[in-house]
């Protein structure tokens, strides 16, 4: 068990394959005050690992309690928006798993809800913060590639949780912001236009 650091007691609502990864930091960190997920199933692993943090199945219960400042949503993509609103509302700041919402429109409403409560909302964009990509961004922004006209990327790693996300219909909005979240900040000017091409490169 890791020492409670001084600074931010955070609660990762979501214990899936994604909000385990969370637990697991914040752990490290020594800010994770609470695990909360629906299923009590999935809080066993938390209770087994992290013997010293606490878990929950009161979504609500855990947004009213006074002691958690942060909660880090890690849970199915359709309801990251209405979960985000929770959070901003009971005055807590939210890190948000991709994609932040589902639609624009729900997106720039959770972003004016913060600014009135003056809440941290951040979206979970790990790739813009690794050093390739920022040095990228920087020589992007310098003008020393030329003008940037055309991006092209490749996902090639095995999500072990795609096959269930295809079968649920949701494997695109989470593909699509990990893949390509540092595309509208990095070149100067936003993409004109994007599409997606997916393959089956397995067959089973």
């Amino acid at each position: 068990m890791s020492a409670r650091n001084t600074g931010p007691a955070v609660a990762v609502v979501g214990c899936g394959v994604w909000g385990m990864n969370h637990v697991r930091v914040w752990h490290d960190l020594g800010f994770l005050r609470l695990a909360c997920d629906l299923d009590p199933a999935r809080l066993e692993p938390v209770r087994t690992q992290y013997p010293g943090v606490e878990t929950s199945v009161d979504v609500d219960g855990v947004l009213d309690r006074p002691d958690i400042d942060a909660v880090v949503i890690a849970t199915p993509p359709s309801t990251h928006a209405a979960l985000a609103f929770k959070a901003l509302d009971a005055g807590k700041d939210a890190l948000v798993e991709k994609p932040m919402a589902l639609r624009a429109a729900e997106g720039e409403r959770l972003v004016e809800r913060a600014r009135r409560w003056e809440r941290v909302l951040m979206v979970g964009h790990v790739l813009e913060y690794h050093p390739a990509v920022r040095r990228l961004c920087d020589l992007a922004h310098a003008e020393a590639l030329g003008r940037v006209r055309y991006i092209y990327s490749h996902r090639l790693n095995l999500d072990v949780s795609a096959p269930r996300r295809a079968r649920s219909g949701t494997s695109h909005p989470m593909i699509s912001p990990s893949c390509c979240g540092f595309w509208g900040s990095c070149p100067r000017h936003w993409p004109a236009t994007a599409a997606p091409i997916s393959t089956r490169a397995l067959r089973t």
